[in-house]
């Protein structure tokens, strides 16, 4: 037996109320929007007045209003705005803040979320409001899903919850975003879901939904609906399931354990100092998407997040008798901006009129060739004769165009009156379109005219940037549950570099791990909250220069040996491939898996004390290089020292041996003196060498020094004997 449809008869009828509810809350915003999308699409003549003037009087559309929203738009591209997650309660870290922050730049990357930022942005300020959605995709070749990031053409398509508070409408209880489509395409995607067997029935029954024949309104229906439920502080923490996951906690919701269960016999819920005990509501949100057409739901999907995933950008709002109402960058303006148009179409009209004014003269002279004188303001013609006779018969002088000032002064001064009226509405003068003021000289005076445009505008650029915050805080609450898995997944750092990181898994187990991935990453723990905020930054290419310029002007003020070190560094973030190579020279990536975060430590530790000691041998090798006169000194000293001791033997064995004994033994004196010079000769040359210590060199001297003076003694002692 077939499994039977669910009951959406109160769903239907609240979707239909809802909408209703919606097209008149939205009515003024709506038709507001709409006279400012027809001024910029050049439509800024009423109809009625177009009528009254026909086609002989000029209706020129001369736009101002344009520049302006084309001025701000053009801020907002250049500026653009960054969504930064920062750690904030439980198990959060800063690190893992980090992968998020590029996980989220990846999925903008992969979603051209700038299209959808740009596209929401320029409606906003051109109409009153603009759009763009979250939503899920499966990864080809998978059955993971991706995050994405897309526009909503249509501002019109889109009706939110008109008793929503906030001004992100983060807190609307429903949304509606309806699509217009054919019924024979309505057949073709539908066709196997519907029940729907005759259509001009629904036409009769719901008008709204088939606002014409042969088509049909199809709308999704987002529902906040609410779980009741308590959460609870216990004595000791518990072992429950929360979100498919098992989790050890002593704050619980009231549905994860039952006090009767006897493996909680020694749980108790605490209470407060007055004796209540220590819980509070907070229900269980559930986001629901209903495919519908108003006669018949076709479709349910939970959607996995706490947020309704259509986000707005909104206009100025201004609150008038309780009712919201929400005005574009040149809804002060249009009526500005008509004004204009007629000044410069009645300017030219001025001048047409000049050129046609009426030919005087006397009765009859236009018998002859009448319709070449009536044709003569609107068709070129090389003569045009006359009759010299009036219808007396009296001769008359040419005919001849009566004079006519056009005044055009006047109109000028007018025209100018009606630009100026346009920007003081607008709130932006020639300083915010780069116009230069001549009677303004300083630069301080220049930004200051700058910065009042930027202050009458900045409303828009801010609402621009809490719609982005609302879009990171939803896409920092749907990571968890996408992201679940272990896997590898791609990111984009603050260089914009793509980076391979390992996520919901221990990198010690895997064979090799990602390049550069020293820890783990749980992206799936539900505990971690992440805060989330958005900061102005420029480009990324003015970014690159601006850090190339400030890396070479530091690179410049280093010594020459820390500029090596740095070089690297310096050329990888270089866009060229050949500094990247270059870099890769001087500093050769390594191969294999990570060092240690441990052995990094002691390898910096060997590092400092090689430094420092190589300063030790530098100071000492400045010393020597200081001492060695002195040293040449004392060696020289010790020379002549043992030079003297030879002739004192040479005398004393005179005294005592014959002639041929002596000189035989002052030749052996000689060959001792010959090596002591030689032993003296090697210790200067190692003095040179060495890069130990002063006080080595001066033992390895004075030992010279010492056998040089001794060597002769012993042989003198043995002469007195023989004597």
């Amino acid at each position: 037996m077939a499994e039977d449809k669910p009951n959406y008869t109160d769903l239907l009828t609240e979707a239909r109320a809802n909408l209703e509810l919606c097209q008149n809350a939205e009515a003024e915003w709506r038709e507001e929007s709409a006279k400012c999308n027809k001024f910029l699409a050049l439509e800024q003549w009423d109809e009625s007045v177009l009528t009254m003037r026909g086609n002989t009087r000029p209706s020129l559309v001369i736009d101002q209003l344009g520049q302006y929203r084309d001025q701000l738009v053009g801020d907002w591209r250049r500026n653009r705005l960054g969504i930064k997650v920062s750690p904030g309660d439980g198990p959060a870290d800063e690190d893992t803040a980090k992968i998020i922050d590029g996980l989220v730049r990846q999925i903008e990357y992969q979603s051209k979320a700038q299209v959808a930022y740009d596209h929401a942005f320029e409606q906003m300020v051109g109409s009153n409001r603009g759009y763009f959605r979250l939503t899920t995709a499966r990864r080809k070749g998978s059955f993971k899903q991706d995050i994405l990031i897309k526009r909503i053409p249509n501002a019109d398509c889109v009706y939110l919850d008109p008793f929503a508070k906030e001004i992100d409408y983060s807190d609307m209880r429903f949304a509606i975003v309806v699509d217009e489509m054919s019924i024979e395409q309505f057949k073709r995607e539908y066709g196997e879901k519907t029940s729907i067997q005759d259509f001009d029935v629904c036409l009769k029954n719901y008008p709204s939904w088939f606002p014409r024949a042969g088509s049909i309104i199809l709308a999704e229906y987002w529902t906040v609906e609410e779980q009741a439920r308590k959460i609870q502080k216990l004595n000791k923490p518990i072992a429950v399931l929360r979100d498919n996951r098992p989790i050890t906690t002593d704050i619980v919701y009231d549905n994860e354990w039952d006090p009767k269960d006897p493996q909680f016999e020694s749980v108790q819920l605490l209470t407060y100092p007055n004796g209540e005990p220590m819980e509070d509501d907070e229900p269980k949100r559930q986001i629901c998407q209903y495919i519908l057409n108003g006669a018949e739901v076709l479709d349910k999907t939970e959607w996995i997040g706490n947020y309704i995933p259509i986000i707005p950008m909104m206009g100025k709002e201004v609150y008038v008798e309780n009712k919201r109402k929400l005005f574009s960058l040149i809804s002060r303006s249009l009526d500005a901006q008509r004004l204009f148009n007629y000044a410069q179409s009645s300017m030219a009209e001025r001048l047409g009129q000049a050129v046609r004014s009426p030919v005087v003269g006397a009765v009859g002279q236009f018998k002859t060739q009448r319709q070449a004188w009536q044709d003569a303001n609107t068709k070129p013609v090389a003569f045009l004769e006359y009759d010299v006779l009036d219808v007396n018969g009296t001769l008359a002088p040419p005919p001849g165009r009566a004079d006519f000032d056009p005044r055009i002064d006047q109109m000028v001064s007018g025209s100018l009156i009606t630009k100026e009226n346009i920007k003081g509405t607008l709130g932006m003068y020639g300083s915010s379109l780069g116009q230069e003021d001549a009677k303004v000289k300083s630069g301080v005076a220049v930004k200051a005219l700058q910065s009042e445009g930027d202050n009458a505008t900045f409303d828009f650029l801010d609402n621009g940037a809490r719609a982005l915050e609302l879009a990171g805080c939803q896409i920092v609450d749907l990571i968890p549950k996408i992201y679940n898995e272990a896997d590898i997944i791609q990111i984009r750092d603050a260089q914009e570099q793509n980076r391979a990181i390992a996520i919901n898994q221990p990198i010690a187990k895997m064979q090799p791990p990602p390049k550069d991935q020293q820890r783990d990453y749980w992206l799936n723990n539900y505990e971690a909250k992440y805060h989330v905020a958005v900061s102005a930054a420029p480009s990324h290419a003015t970014k690159r220069a601006e850090e190339s310029e400030f890396s070479m002007q530091f690179f410049q003020a280093l010594p020459p040996p820390d500029q090596m070190k740095v070089a690297p560094v310096m050329l990888r973030h270089q866009d060229s491939t050949v500094a990247k190579e270059m870099a890769d020279v001087l500093d050769p990536p390594q191969d294999g898996p990570p060092i240690p975060q441990q052995v990094q430590q002691q390898i910096q530790m060997m590092t400092k004390t090689i430094d420092t000691l190589t300063k030790e041998v530098n100071a000492l090798n400045d010393e020597r290089e200081a001492k060695l006169p002195d040293l040449d000194l004392r060696w020289r000293e010790a020379c002549l020292k043992s030079y003297t001791t030879i002739q004192v033997a040479k005398i004393t064995a005179s005294k005592d041996l014959d002639r041929q004994q002596a000189d035989s033994e002052a030749e052996f004196l000689q060959q001792q003196f010959d090596h002591a010079h030689e032993v003296g000769m090697q210790a200067m040359q190692q003095a040179h060498a060495l890069e130990q210590g002063q006080a080595q060199h001066e033992q390895g001297m004075e030992s010279q020094q010492q056998a040089a003076a001794l060597q002769p003694q012993p042989e003198q002692a043995q002469d007195n004997a023989q004597a």
